[in-house]
């Protein structure tokens, strides 16, 4: 502009609170243009607040004129961090071993109508001052040890935010906007439009005009809202973040994939709770995001781990458990397979086994084919009422089958179900027997025995073989009980130590008798429904 016109300018704004910006920098050499105001202390006072500066080499200020004229003039730099994001503001910065205010605290200073800057710990203070030359009826801003402040950003910026009025500035040249809009007003002047003017990259938006920035500081000093980083914030957030550490790592990996998604939801929803709090109620702002990736990433390893993992041992278990139990029942191991160990241990269980009575006879009336084909459909619908009663099947003896009940799966009915299946496998006989009959094959006819007792079961077997099943002496006297059926003409035989537990199905007692291997008599009982259709039992047997 034209010397002429400075001194017009000059003239306009002296005496009145105009406060004019200017711009920092560190350039090679230093270059330094125009005036610098009155600094408002010596760098040297900041030794005693712990506390220090950020440093300029060079400056590009107003003319003489113009700074002499105005009530104060202000750096507008902002400190913009190494991703390139503008999140605070510097309040004050040193030059030449003295310190400067920022245009946001000029604005601030002069709106209250004093001359006095004050430091306290982790505090700028702005007013007029009182009597004991401490600040009163001013405003404090919230600053970190290198004097920065955080913007109070919220949302968009820009005039679509419509947060701040915008107006344009060839509307007042023109006289188009009524001067009442500026009444009583703080009025910042700068470009904000795209291409010519300041804009910046802040945490709340990509292209935020600079002016803004200024703007936002403002009006979150006048409403106290400046946030800031506690003290404590680092020592407490690392607590937590061990805490949270510690607690995921134990809990997670004994929940399943829904249970780890729950955990890690409630966890990241009560950091956000915790920092929302923080910061609405007490301006704190907390580092946080270590917690939230320790978050992630503890969930995010034990949901791998949980695939590869728990899914090989789904599919072990499967593998496993689809030969023995019923489907169902495979499913639901599948969905919790820590649950069943294939390991052998000793259990409390319920055997059962069935026996084809004179098989040998059959086998020599039939062809092979036929045989095979008679033997499959006998221990297809064996297996089917076994599964359908919760049962597992342990094997397949030629003609014979084993089952038992409390392994893999606890069965607290254990008893009720091996005893219901008896009943129902002999109706499935007698179903057979009307398939076989129209066939032209001999008919059925088995022998039932049923014990409980402590077993060891789990996969045992050779280096080169390995199965499911069960060892123990209540296995062996289920087997006993099911030869001595043919004794007793009878087709279910049951151990005392299952007839004790039996509660849903009556039991006729039959007295003691001997089996082989063991010194001790045993006492045997029978399913009453089998005592009415069956031959009375010889005296001499019992």
């Amino acid at each position: 502009p034209l010397p002429a016109e400075d001194e017009i300018f000059a003239a306009a704004i002296r005496g009145r609170p105009v406060v004019l910006g200017y711009y920092f920098s560190s350039d090679e050499g230093g270059r330094s243009i125009g005036k610098l105001p009155a600094p408002v202390f010596a760098v040297s006072e900041l030794a005693a607040q712990q506390q220090r500066a950020l440093t300029w080499d060079g400056y590009g200020a107003n003319l003489a004129t113009l700074t002499d004229a105005a009530m104060a003039s202000g750096f507008y730099n902002a400190r913009v961090d190494a991703d390139g994001v503008v999140r605070s503001l510097p309040l004050l910065s040193a030059y030449g071993g003295s310190l400067y205010e920022s245009l946001s605290v000029a604005v601030l200073r002069i709106y209250h109508g004093g001359q006095s800057v004050g430091l306290r710990s982790q505090q700028l203070a702005l007013g007029r001052p009182s009597a004991d030359a401490t600040v009163a009826g001013g405003v404090t801003i919230p600053i970190a040890d290198d004097l920065t402040a955080l913007v109070p950003f919220a949302g968009a910026a820009g005039p679509a935010a419509r947060r701040f009025t915008y107006v344009s500035a060839s509307d007042v040249l023109e006289g188009r906007v009524d001067p009442d809009v500026f009444r009583d007003r703080i009025v910042l002047v700068g470009a904000s439009a795209q291409g010519i003017g300041d804009r910046q990259a802040t945490a709340v938006n990509r292209s935020t005009p600079g002016v803004e920035i200024h703007a936002t500081m403002i009006a979150g000093a006048l409403k106290g809202e400046i946030q800031f980083k506690p003290w404590h914030g680092p020592v407490s957030m690392a607590l937590l973040t061990l805490m949270i550490g510690l607690l995921v790592a134990w809990w997670m990996p004994h929940l399943g994939a829904a249970g780890i998604g729950i955990l890690a939801g409630s966890l990241l929803g009560l950091l956000y709770l915790l920092n929302l709090a923080a910061v609405v109620h007490l301006g704190w702002v907390l580092p946080l995001a270590a917690t939230f990736v320790l978050v992630v990433a503890v969930t995010t390893l034990n949901l791998a781990v949980g695939h590869f993992v728990e899914g090989k041992a789904r599919r072990a278990v499967i593998e496993l458990f689809g030969q023995y139990v019923s489907p169902e029942l495979v499913r639901r191991m599948a969905r919790r397979p820590q649950d069943y160990p294939i390991e052998s241990q000793n259990k409390k269980l319920t055997i059962l086994f069935a026996d084809v009575r004179g098989f040998t006879r059959i086998a020599e009336s039939m062809e092979p084919q036929a045989l095979r084909e008679y033997l499959n459909r006998f221990l297809t619908r064996m297996t089917e009422v076994v599964h359908r009663h919760e049962g597992t099947v342990d094997k397949y003896m030629g003609d014979a089958i084993m089952a038992f009940w409390g392994a893999p799966i606890d069965d607290p009915r254990q008893e009720d179900n091996a005893v219901a299946a008896a009943i129902d496998m002999q109706r499935a006989v007698a179903s057979l027997n009307e398939e076989f009959e129209q066939r032209g094959w001999p008919l059925l006819a088995i022998g039932i025995g049923i014990n409980s007792g402590t077993a060891r079961v789990g996969d045992m077997g050779s280096q080169l073989r390995r199965t499911y099943t069960a060892i123990g002496d209540a296995v062996n006297l289920a087997a006993r009980l099911e030869a001595a059926t043919k004794r007793f003409n009878l087709p279910v035989l049951i151990g005392e130590a299952t007839a004790r537990n039996v509660s849903k199905i009556p039991l006729e007692p039959l007295g003691e008798t001997d089996v082989p291997g063991r010194t001790e008599r045993v006492k045997v009982f029978c399913p009453k429904v089998f005592i009415k259709v069956t031959p009375p039992i010889p005296e001499t047997v019992i």
